[in-house]
């Protein structure tokens, strides 16, 4: 993320600075450019004081609007922040304003030339013209997350909208707009289709404006990984990683989130992800051994300083693990602030 500009009175809500707090004393180096984007995206329209903290977000249980997420490689960890804007206004449609003013603000500051219109145009393609006639959006239309060792946007939208039957449509002629040949998908979705509903859409947005294109989706009923239609759902590592995080506990359906990525060009699935809601795990988790776990279960080094601040100042949201079709893995950890 480019350099903050200065010279705002960037003070967010006290959950959210607390997050930002134990954030800064993890990673110093991050300070900076986490304040930055933390306030691009969730400032107040017109005002530069604390904001309002009567939140109606879809983006964490509990209705707060920022997560901090830490996503591991074997040679590399990355952090960057997900927020949906404008989730303490009282109307669906001020939501919607307050998340594409955001996007417009991130998008200045991270693209040049023909890039900073990508997003606008994602949002057009997959968001209703009237985002108040739609129930089901009055919990937000637009996240972004915000890297903050790269420059990037990852612009992620409501998907939760219209029939089953109706958002899936959406889904493949998205995909085929974006130039994802039909190979690469009509396979998942046609199994998927009638067993599992859209939950968001997005798209991450690299400097260069490379895009990965991504369909998050929950299960209606259960099914087994080996039929969702694709052979990276098949890995004995997420077979693995989901034994560890549910083990003899019950999950709601809806703790679990399914993600399948597309690029323009390529006849097949370029990574398949699972993440599971931290909160259904249960309050008695032991989450440093259990990060550890899935460290080794994908192979890369473990986070250090997070044990530290769980329970303190922050804890987990979701907790996720993704294959990559050539074969890397990596491991998410989504945090948010405390109570």
């Amino acid at each position: 993320m480019r350099a903050p500009c200065g010279g705002e009175a960037q003070r967010l809500p006290a959950r959210e600075e607390r997050l930002l707090h134990a954030l800064a004393s993890a990673e110093p180096d991050l300070a900076a450019a986490a304040r930055q984007g933390a306030w691009d995206l969730l400032r107040p329209q017109g005002a530069s004081g604390s904001g309002s903290t009567d939140y109606a977000s879809a983006l964490n249980a509990d209705g707060s609007p920022l997560q901090v997420c830490v996503s591991v490689d074997a040679d590399r960890r990355t952090t960057a922040l997900v927020a949906d804007p404008g989730s303490d206004q009282a109307t669906a449609v001020a939501h919607h304003r307050h998340g594409m003013a955001a996007l417009s603000r991130l998008s200045r500051r991270t693209f040049d030339g023909a890039t900073r219109a990508r997003a606008t145009e994602v949002c057009r393609a997959l968001l209703p013209t009237d985002v108040g006639a739609y129930p089901e959006l009055a919990v937000g239309t637009v996240w972004l997350g915000v890297p903050l060792q790269d420059d990037g946007l990852g612009v992620y939208l409501n998907g939760a909208w219209g029939g089953a039957l109706a958002r899936w449509n959406r889904v493949t002629r998205w995909l085929t707009e974006e130039g994802v040949p039909s190979e690469a998908w009509t396979t998942p979705i046609a199994a998927l289709c009638g067993h599992a509903h859209v939950s968001s859409l997005a798209v991450d947005i690299d400097r260069s404006g490379r895009s990965r294109l991504k369909v998050y989706f929950r299960l209606d009923r259960p099914i087994p990984l080996t039929a969702f239609g694709a052979g990276l759902w098949s890995s004995s590592l997420l077979a693995a990683f989901l034994d560890e995080v549910a083990g003899n506990r019950w999950l709601p359906r809806s703790g679990l989130v399914f993600c399948m990525s597309f690029a323009a060009g390529r006849s097949r699935l370029t990574d398949v992800k699972v993440d599971v809601c931290g909160h259904c795990m249960g309050e008695d988790t032991d989450w440093p051994q259990c990060l550890d776990r899935v460290a080794a279960i994908a192979g890369t080094a473990r986070v250090p300083w997070v044990p530290w601040e769980l329970g303190r100042s922050t804890e987990v949201a979701f907790l996720g693990m993704g294959c990559r079709a050539d074969g890397s893995t990596r491991w998410n950890l989504y945090l948010r602030s405390g109570r």
